[in-house]
């Protein structure tokens, strides 16, 4: 019987490319407008550029999307001179005002209603690779926990993502079931643990030779609650 569902956030809940495209412009704008002196060495594209290469080379940061954001973003004034903690401040002032844009979402028409629905039911979780705060999108009162990489150090598919979460509500993998629109760091992560999965597969792409056969497959969120009925 399934007693707990967890949800992805990012293109399962709402269209993130848009999102994190906007948040970065605004995040980064205010950068560039504040210390004008930056723009000489860097642009927009640059510098979030930097910022995925901090986070591919350093091992304490792979995982941990905040921060790595900021540190690029600090490295990127002190080597225009500013000193260490002065940079440190001004990186998180902008990522403060990215991370307000990156919560300006829209998400999918049927997101809430289906989730409300859903928390009727069952347990409801978040596991996510990303650093959206369901509390700020308005959702929190649905889900009992998050599961982050920041917070982890790690990232699906890793097997721990899931089977903390499972501690977290204190339920065996066979009660559980996740929701995520990557067949790699969703559906085979939560089903090599054995949890069931639903993939989110709105645009209706094909599956890999190589992927793992979700349990079910949906093109909008609307269909969850009766795909999970046919699990009972």
């Amino acid at each position: 019987m399934i007693k707990l569902i967890t949800f992805d956030l990012d293109d399962t809940l709402w269209d993130n490319g848009p999102v994190i495209r906007r948040a970065i412009h605004e995040g980064y704008s205010w950068l560039l407008e504040y210390c004008p002196d930056l723009a000489n060495m860097h642009d927009i594209a640059s510098l979030d550029l930097l910022k995925d290469k901090i986070k591919n080379s350093t091992p304490d940061l792979e995982h941990r999307v905040s921060e790595s954001r900021i540190v690029g973003i600090q490295q990127a004034l002190q080597s225009i001179g500013y000193e260490s903690s002065i940079a440190r401040t001004i990186a998180k002032e902008a990522f403060t005002r990215f991370h307000h844009w990156r919560h300006q979402v829209e998400l999918f028409g049927d997101a809430k209603e289906t989730i409300a629905q859903l928390a009727q039911e069952y347990r409801l979780g978040i596991i996510t690779n990303g650093n959206a705060d369901v509390n700020r999108l308005g959702l929190g009162e649905f889900f009992e926990f998050t599961v982050n990489s920041e917070d982890m150090n790690r990232s699906k598919p890793d097997p721990e993502m899931f089977h903390h979460a499972l501690k977290l509500a204190g339920v065996r993998p066979k009660q559980a079931i996740h929701i995520g629109d990557n067949l790699i760091t969703d559906v085979r992560g939560a089903a090599e643990i054995g949890m069931k999965t639903v993939w989110f597969n709105p645009d209706g792409k094909p599956i890999g030779k190589d992927d793992t056969v979700p349990d079910f497959t949906v093109k909008t969120l609307a269909e969850i609650p009766a795909a999970i009925r046919q699990n009972r």
